[in-house]
């Protein structure tokens, strides 16, 4: 399946986490991706949306609703491993 945005590409790692056993990790990018797509207004994230001006407005986002400095962290690490060039090539 061709991914047309990073947010249907992210669903579609969190699909193969759960077929893998593997729920924490789903969890968390699922989290990230909801709290990403929130502090961006709702829709859908393209691939140009994802770098690193969003993500230190991310990060501002995060502060401002209290969240702590490990979830914080977690979520970006999480949203810029999924979007690291290796992750997109298929096997």
């Amino acid at each position: 399946m061709k991914q047309h945005s990073f947010t249907d590409f992210v669903y579609e790692v969190i699909g193969e986490l759960r077929q893998e056993n593997r729920f924490a990790t789903a969890y968390i990018y699922h989290y990230a991706l909801q709290a990403f797509t929130a502090s961006v207004g709702g829709g859908k994230i393209f691939w140009g949306g994802l770098n690193r001006r969003s993500l230190c407005k991310f990060q501002y986002y995060l502060e401002k609703e209290q969240k702590s400095y490990n979830t914080t962290s977690t979520y970006i690490l999480s949203l810029i491993h999924i979007s690291e060039p290796t992750r997109r090539t298929p096997i």
